[in-house]
């Protein structure tokens, strides 16, 4: 299952469950330049950022690809070019070209953590999962005990893809420990928490995978796949109302807001009382362009949770407010 992801770490500094879904391996183009410095300030961060935000058009890789290979023929040694050309070529899905560049940048620096990074993606790419497991291994074992990379979120990155790949092969309790680890060092990783909701519920508890999910789109509200994994895990607590609800979140995140209206109105009795009803039927009248149903739901989400950033945005962006 291979969809370098969501990626959300912060990893060349120095947005998956499912190394299937390959929706999500184009990334955005970057300028050469800007790719340089980039690559040397962010490391592993924006190999997640780029994978969640970005999706770039195959020529606009093909001519980063062509810039940063004429670079290399002129500065061979140049490290931070190769690691350039690794993580495009992983993006293109020239999983072995990518390979090779990051290979080079190790016999010049055997324990380089981004080469070890994009080895791993790019053996996800090829569908072999236990070299993608030895590299993010050696990787995240080269750097646990160094304050830099917990202080840029750089580990964390790194625990991210262990835990995913980890997940993949069905070793659900190192699966859990890397992506719990993950989000204690970044509370914003809405994938981790999707991913962790994933592996907790095969391993039967609903209740730790209903709070992963919950987390998860609280980050992200229209978060497909998470509210698809919260509707299993509702289901295996036997609760209906939150099959119910999380039904129709995923009808929101498909962009059917009035089939999203209708199914949590069919939750509203037993769910009165629950923000996450109020807010979603809020963000799903206001995206079905109803201003003034919406505004009075996103109110009463905000009665029921004070907290709530979502609902917060939401109201303030009906009425004005700055």
């Amino acid at each position: 299952m291979v969809r370098i992801w969501r990626l959300k770490a912060v990893m060349l500094g120095g947005k998956y469950a499912d190394l299937n879904r390959t929706d999500r391996l184009l990334v955005r183009a970057i300028g050469v330049v800007a790719a340089l410095l980039v690559l040397a300030a962010l490391a592993l961060g924006v190999a997640y950022y780029r994978e969640r935000y970005y999706h770039p058009t195959v020529a606009a890789v093909d001519r980063d690809i062509a810039a940063v290979e004429e670079q290399i023929r002129r500065q061979p040694r140049d490290v931070a070019l190769r690691l350039n050309a690794a993580y495009l070529y992983v993006d293109k899905g020239r999983h072995d070209d990518a390979i090779a560049q990051a290979q080079a940048v190790l016999q010049v620096a055997p324990e380089d953590f981004r080469a070890l990074q994009v080895i791993g993606m790019a053996y996800l790419g090829k569908q072999d999962r236990a070299q993608a497991i030895a590299h993010f291994e050696r990787a995240v074992a080269a750097n646990r005990d160094n304050p830099m990379a917990r202080a840029s979120r750089q580990l964390a990155g790194l625990r991210f893809y262990l835990g995913r790949a980890y997940l993949e092969d069905r070793r659900l309790d190192e699966a859990i420990g890397e992506l719990r680890g993950t989000v204690e060092s970044d509370a914003t990783n809405a994938d981790a928490l999707q991913l962790l909701g994933d592996a907790l519920l095969a391993q039967g508890d609903a209740a730790g995978a209903i709070g992963a999910y919950q987390g998860a789109v609280r980050l992200v509200p229209d978060f497909g796949e998470a509210y698809r994994g919260l509707a299993r895990a509702y289901a295996l607590a036997g609760d209906e109302a939150g099959v119910g609800y999380s039904r129709a979140m995923v009808a929101y995140s498909e962009g059917d807001y009035q089939q999203a209206i209708g199914r949590l109105g069919e939750v509203a009795v037993p769910w009165a009382e629950r923000a996450e009803l109020h807010l979603g039927l809020a963000m799903a009248y206001d995206r079905a362009g109803q201003p003034e149903q919406a505004l009075a739901v996103y109110q009463e989400a905000l009665r029921l949770a004070p907290d709530s950033v979502a609902a917060r945005r939401g109201l303030s962006r009906l009425t004005g407010d700055r």
